[in-house]
């Protein structure tokens, strides 16, 4: 198995979970099934708040407010 290792200045990531009040893992715990897990995968439309702030749910928010025509359209001359 591949180890990665995400790519984020800690003082940043930690300034962020502070600010959600999450902790910071390196790696998202997959062994585990809640009963909230089993739900949310039938009705899509039941949000379970995460536990844990993972390098992956950093890099599913900073890539569509990249790919946003807002942010693009304000910094395009950047």
């Amino acid at each position: 198995m591949i180890s990665l290792t995400p790519a984020f200045i800690p003082e940043n990531v930690n300034q962020i979970a502070n600010k959600l009040g999450l902790p910071f893992t390196s790696e998202k715990d997959t062994s585990t099934s809640t009963v909230s897990d089993s739900v949310s995968e039938h009705f899509d439309w039941i949000s379970v708040p995460p536990v844990e702030l993972t390098p992956i749910d950093i890099l599913d928010y900073i890539y569509p407010v990249l790919h946003s025509s807002t942010f693009r359209k304000k910094y395009s001359e950047f």
